[in-house]
């Protein structure tokens, strides 16, 4: 519940930001590659940071 509120929040932000200006930002989620406890989410750690780093600018250099 936590985690979900959060990216939901965070989310909203965006939208209102989008709403605001010119130039929208856009989102596009995914999952990380491994799965994790519940309670892991509460906790990052360097590996999974750099795995969705990774990823992160793999996706944004395919749309560009």
């Amino acid at each position: 519940m936590g985690f979900n509120a959060a990216y939901v929040g965070e989310r909203d932000k965006i939208g209102l930001i989008n709403e605001l200006r010119s130039q929208p930002i856009a989102i596009t989620p995914f999952e990380p590659e491994r799965q994790r406890g519940y309670f892991d989410y509460v906790f990052e750690d360097l590996d999974t940071f750099r795995e969705s780093k990774s990823k992160s600018l793999r996706l944004l250099r395919a749309q560009t």
